[in-house]
């Protein structure tokens, strides 16, 4: 799992998505997942790194503009619902793929 860009996305390896054994960028141990919201889920280290599930994208997107665009109209919106419409927005793009 690698840093993609802000806010807070991450993109996962091909062996990592091969063997869906996510590593934490951070210490490089295995990820362990954990109940975050009714919605989604929690990867989480014991080095203290974690990050939800929604922000974890299997391949970098094709076309990247339009991320900064939505973070820009969401201003009054706190972060992590923030990083949650991205995510999502992220995902109904691959799904079009």
């Amino acid at each position: 799992m690698y840093y993609f860009k802000p806010p807070r996305i991450y993109i996962l390896t091909k062996k990592e998505s091969e063997t869906n054994k996510f590593r934490c960028p951070k210490c490089g141990k295995v990820l362990r997942v954990v109940p975050f919201t009714k919605k989604d889920k929690l990867y989480r280290c014991l080095c203290g790194f974690y990050i939800p599930k929604s922000c974890v994208l299997s391949e970098v997107p094709k076309e990247e503009k339009g991320i900064l665009e939505e973070v820009v109209e969401s201003e009054n919106m706190e972060v992590g619902d923030q990083l949650t419409r991205i995510a999502d927005d992220l995902k109904s793009f691959d799904n079009m793929l």
